[in-house]
């Protein structure tokens, strides 16, 4: 499956539709990290496609209802190998649901504290000056 058309989808539709094998019901998680996943994404930003060290995924975040102090998570999916990486963060601790070493090392090289819950911030605006 081709993951950049899925670039600025939610993955709650993403999942829903062409996703589905993403979705954690087909991650092989229990249902406690389940619902505890699906709580994390309640309040997802669009998927993204993030890229360094020779790697590049597609990567959707999210954060509970109450927002991202209570809980945060992420789901990126390798868009050379189709394998996926998901953890969440919340008041039970951090944690990797499915590891993927490539996609996590991807994760922490585009963080600022190197940490996969900490994503870069997003560039709003163009980093080029205009020349007078």
């Amino acid at each position: 499956m081709d993951l950049q058309p899925h670039a600025g989808d939610l993955y709650s539709d993403f999942a829903a539709q062409e996703g589905a094998r993403y979705s954690p019901e087909q991650l092989a998680l229990n249902a406690a990290d389940r619902a505890r996943l699906w709580r994390a994404m309640a309040s997802s930003t669009p998927g993204r496609l993030e890229g360094g060290g020779g790697a590049q995924a597609l990567v959707f975040r999210g954060c509970a209802e109450s927002g991202c102090d209570e809980a945060r998570s992420v789901i990126a999916i390798d868009t050379r190998t189709g394998l996926a990486f998901a953890a969440v963060k919340d008041a039970a601790g951090s944690v990797v649901l499915v590891a993927n070493d490539r996609v996590e090392a991807l994760l922490r090289l585009n963080s600022p504290t190197r940490d996969w819950a900490d994503p870069a911030p997003t560039q709003t605006a163009s980093a080029d000056a205009a020349n007078p």
